[in-house]
């Protein structure tokens, strides 16, 4: 049978060593800090987002290399860092999103006010031959009336269903 040799440089007394250089980003979990991270990781109603960013910083507590956590975790190494200083910085409220994420409404609230407003009135009473508006047709009377410039039916749909109405 053939030899076989270990390679004593991966071994220091009796744990295997990490290759690689060391993480800059030492974090250091209170006893209060991993059980909340932990409960989130077993949650099932937390977003997914802070399910992960609480896996990428147990794993960093444990001492793993940021390439490591990265190929655990299926993000970048990128991604592995900005969560560690974020948390390092702000701790645990780092780790949820910041306000005013997403895209800014396009239209105003007066838009809004408007087509909530034509959307509770009869058509007949803006001189229309209809027997209930549509989101079309409120679209186009917003046009019409001069409240915008143009607005699709899509996003008058959305206004409402914010509302929670229905033409």
């Amino acid at each position: 049978m053939g030899s076989f040799t270990v390679n004593t440089n991966s071994f220091v007394r009796g744990k295997t060593r990490q290759r690689g250089p060391s993480s800059p980003y030492k974090i250091n979990l209170t006893s209060e800090q991993k059980q909340e991270l932990e409960s989130w990781v077993r949650s099932r109603s937390k977003p997914y987002g802070l399910v992960r960013r609480a896996q990428i910083i147990l794993l960093l507590d444990q001492g793993m290399t940021i390439t490591k956590v990265a190929r655990n975790v299926n993000v970048t190494r990128t991604v592995v860092r900005d969560w560690a200083k974020r948390f390092m910085q702000c701790g645990i409220d780092g780790l949820y999103d910041e306000p005013g994420r997403g895209r800014k409404p396009v239209f105003s609230v007066d838009v809004a006010i408007h087509a909530i407003k034509i959307a509770c009135e009869k058509p007949d009473h803006r001189g229309r031959s209809l027997s209930q508006w549509d989101c079309t047709e409120i679209a186009k009377e917003l046009v019409r009336s001069g409240v915008v410039d143009d607005i699709s039916p899509e996003t008058v749909r959305r206004i409402l269903e914010s509302q929670k109405l229905k033409p």
